[in-house]
């Protein structure tokens, strides 16, 4: 995800090189906790940019925060989790199999 879409995606205005700056250090963050959940690094994914935001907003909503993501009423991140590691280790659909 570059610079401008995670501004975009988080209404930070594109002059807000502070709040860049501090979004762009949550998301690397937000990927390594993903990477340590099991995660896979998937930005072609929906719902993965979705928890990256997630995890990205409440870093920047409470950047003192120190508990853990899982106990973060209301985000819903340890369903996304698991859906995620669920869809990434999951055989293709017969659908989705090219047939020749």
């Amino acid at each position: 995800m570059t610079e401008q879409e995670l501004a975009r995606l988080l209404h930070i205005d594109e002059d807000d090189d502070l709040s860049i700056a501090n979004a762009v250090m949550y998301q690397r963050a937000a990927e390594e906790y993903l990477a340590g959940a099991g995660v896979k690094k998937d930005y072609d994914s929906s719902l993965y940019k979705q928890a990256i935001i997630v995890l990205v907003t409440r870093s920047l909503d409470r950047p003192d925060m120190l508990t853990k993501f899982s106990d973060m009423p209301g985000t819903g991140i340890v369903a996304m989790i698991a859906q995620l590691r669920h869809s990434q280790n999951a055989e293709p659909a017969e659908s989705e199999v090219d047939h020749e």
